[in-house]
């Protein structure tokens, strides 16, 4: 028996749904090891393992009639039998193929095997995580890091475009990939847990948290109220704080102890002047990272504003073509 991700509808037989034409999903879930070396589809041939989420395993392929590398997230076997998952995967894939934009991963495709696997294909990127280069090349110069956050926000405020928030911004699903020139430029990843403003419909249960404490909005912690545009505004000011300290803005002995920081205090200060940054940052940090998110700026696009001025206060100006390519030095 398979079901529609979409609709939930039951169906014996066939591959898509006859109502909305999504490609139906096998009741049953089928086992995903030894992937290495499968074709799926008679079109991609999985290649390696890249890496895993709570979600999904991601492996490098081959699109066989292009010959081109990509990559194919594969939804986990020991969360696949349950509809909601499915659906949330399934969900996962319709934003991306909404979204059209140089700096957010783009989907390529999408299906289930015969077996159940139920995978997407996005394009391949070879680079780092922002969470991966900060260890590599940290510090950062302020103009590299007004160059990966102008990339960041442009992203972002692409997807909230479409009335889409991210809802779980981090270093570790922010990309910087190396393109075919050898420049870099930056990919937003992973929006499993992404939802629009206009969807009502609720694939986590009440009291549940999704998210990733130091960079989860408090009203998200708190679930007091739907999250809008300013949750991921205060994730991108937790992520201009790593970029700038190399550390995340909250730090605890436990993942309790973290989320009362966030729900009553302030990041813990920075030394700007030790860093060799402006001092003006701190209030930029501080107003994106407001508690109240009525004091934080409206927009992705307001935080750049305030980085811009800082920057120009500070004689950094914008070097043209650099909102396409960051050409970060090798550390």
């Amino acid at each position: 028996m398979k079901f529609c991700p979409v609709c939930d509808r039951e169906l014996a037989d066939g591959t898509t749904c006859p109502d909305d034409g999504a490609v139906l999903v096998e009741k049953r879930p089928g086992p995903e090891t030894a992937l290495v070396g499968v074709v799926l589809k008679g079109t991609y041939r999985i290649e390696a393992k890249i890496g895993a989420g709570g979600m999904g395993t991601v492996y490098r392929a081959v699109q066989l009639p292009l010959g081109r590398d990509v990559a194919v997230k594969v939804l986990l076997e020991t969360v696949r039998s349950g509809k909601d998952t499915v659906k949330r995967f399934y969900r996962e894939a319709k934003v991306l193929s909404g979204l059209n934009h140089p700096n957010v991963v783009s989907l390529i495709d999408f299906g289930n095997t015969d077996t159940g696997l139920v995978y997407y294909v996005m394009e391949h990127l070879d680079g780092v995580t922002l969470e991966q280069a900060m260890v590599e090349r940290a510090p950062l110069s302020f103009s590299e890091v007004v160059a990966i956050m102008r990339q960041v926000c442009a992203g972002v405020s692409a997807a909230h475009a479409t009335g889409l928030i991210h809802r779980d911004l981090k270093p570790a699903n922010v990309f910087l990939a190396r393109l075919s020139d050898d420049s870099e430029a930056i990919k937003i990843l992973d929006f499993g847990i992404a939802k629009r403003t206009s969807d009502q419909t609720r694939l986590t249960r009440a009291g549940d948290v999704v998210g990733t404490p130091g960079y989860i909005s408090p009203e998200q912690l708190k679930g007091e109220v739907e999250p809008d545009t300013r949750a991921d505004v205060y994730a991108l000011g937790a992520i201009l704080y790593f970029l700038l300290r190399g550390k995340r803005p909250y730090d605890g002995p436990s993942t309790q102890s973290i989320i009362v920081k966030q729900l009553t205090e302030p990041p813990a200060p920075l030394d700007f002047a030790a860093l060799g940054y402006p001092a003006a940052l701190g209030d930029v940090v501080l107003k994106a990272m407001a508690i109240d998110r009525e004091q934080r700026y409206a927009t992705a696009s307001a935080l750049v504003a305030a980085l811009d001025e800082v920057a120009r206060s500070a004689g950094v100006v914008r070097v043209a073509g650099e909102a396409a390519h960051l050409n970060l030095p090798a550390r």
